[in-house]
């Protein structure tokens, strides 16, 4: 304790006593069962519970299932010798009320464990962010929270450096054989997750942005040729026509299957010409997809026009229906048919898109169209988009270098 208190003041911080109340720290080992964590349980005094009254507060600290029974009796008898020693000697966590508001803030910042810390900003990015975007984060801070609660018990959120950063970034790439993409993915999840705890003066240094990222392939995308097309069109009209208009859909609208599965006859906007994505699925705003003179003829077949606004346009029942097709129904159906036809398996459903990104950007259709069209926040992305499909053509030099002769 930071000053001397009288009996008095003892007693009345702890319940009646002259110094704080505990449980001793005892091993649950499930009667030897690897297969669950083990852990030692222990009770401290916290005086913060019961509106500053205090109470006795259970903690405990488990053990990977890595550990073998040996390692883990050993590691428990160290961690229970320590934390007894220290709660017969007074061990007890302190009140954070204080008269200032500010200094109590402060010190609640200051004290607050790592665990506890990504819960809090995960609470308010909650909010922010779309309900699936939202539970890819939450999915990365839980493998977080379990690694610094296995091998960092009460590590607090100050003490979080780059070191511990890195070695879990490590753990999780070897433990689970992960490539170097999506080790970058977990990388600037978690800079977005810590630079929004130091926006917030919870910690000085997001212990994340120092760490580069590790060095990938760039992904190649794969268009459709004319000979693809010349196989599965015909063959999609004929034996899928639902999943021919989704291809259709892909190629002229450039949209993405989720976005089509989830597509309402009220968003094809006939009079404006247009298409509206509400939440684009990358980026979360809405964007207007062009309707093309080409794309009108397909919406014109397809006889959507006039239906009922709440029905999905691709429908459970291969049509325009009040309950949507399956999140992975038109790619199940597409790879099938890709297989049957003999088409290399490298092109997917998703390989329509492009080859409606490509066959614009060689019909003339400048870059900042095709640009709006995908919903792009910048150029740059487009021409990173349109390298990835093996499109580095200069028209520049194609069409005005100069010959020789």
């Amino acid at each position: 304790m930071s000053q001397k208190l009288t009996d008095e003041q003892k007693r009345k911080l702890f319940n009646g006593q002259l110094a704080p109340p505990y449980r001793l720290a005892k091993l649950h080992d499930y009667n030897g069962d690897l297969s669950k964590r083990w852990a030692v349980e222990f009770w401290v005094w916290n005086q913060n519970l019961n509106n500053g009254k205090g109470g006795l507060h259970r903690k405990q600290k488990k053990f990977t299932t890595k550990l073998s029974a040996d390692e883990r009796r050993r590691q428990a008898q160290e961690f229970i010798f320590d934390i007894n020693e220290a709660l017969i000697l007074g061990y007890h966590i302190q009140s954070t009320k204080t008269s200032d508001n500010k200094e109590a803030a402060i010190y609640a910042k200051e004290t607050i464990s790592a665990t506890d810390g990504i819960d809090v900003i995960l609470k308010i990015i909650k909010v922010q962010l779309k309900s699936s975007s939202y539970k890819d984060y939450k999915l990365e801070c839980d493998k977080l929270k379990n690694y610094i609660e296995e091998k960092y018990p009460g590590l607090l959120l100050q003490d979080l450096d780059t070191q511990i950063a890195l070695e879990f970034l490590d753990f999780e790439q070897v433990e689970k054989n992960l490539s170097n993409t999506t080790r970058n993915n977990k990388l600037s999840a978690f800079k977005s997750v810590f630079e929004s705890l130091k926006t917030r003066a919870f910690i000085n240094e997001n212990p994340f942005s120092n760490i580069k990222k590790a060095q990938q392939k760039k992904s190649q995308k794969h268009a459709f040729r004319k000979y693809h097309k010349d196989i599965l069109l015909p063959y999609l009209r004929e034996k899928d026509p639902q999943l021919y208009y989704v291809c259709m859909f892909e190629y002229y609208l450039f949209l993405r299957p989720g976005e089509i599965q989830t597509l309402k006859i009220s968003q094809i906007q006939w009079e404006e010409k247009r298409v509206v994505i509400n939440n684009d699925s990358k980026t979360g705003r809405p964007r207007f997809p062009v309707i093309s003179e080409a794309c009108e003829k397909v919406i014109l077949e397809m006889g959507v026009l006039g239906l009922n606004p709440d029905f999905y346009v691709f429908g459970k029942s291969r049509k325009p229906g009040p309950v949507c097709t399956g999140h992975n129904t038109f790619r199940r159906r597409f790879m099938e048919i890709r297989d049957k036809l003999g088409i290399e398996s490298k092109y997917s459903l998703y390989s329509w898109k492009h080859t409606g990104n490509l066959d614009s950007l060689m019909a003339g259709v400048n870059i900042k169209a095709i640009q709006q069209q995908n919903g792009h926040t910048d150029i740059a992305t487009t021409d990173a988009y349109l390298q990835s499909l093996g499109f580095e053509h200069n028209e520049q030099i194609r069409s005005k270098q100069p010959s020789i002769d």
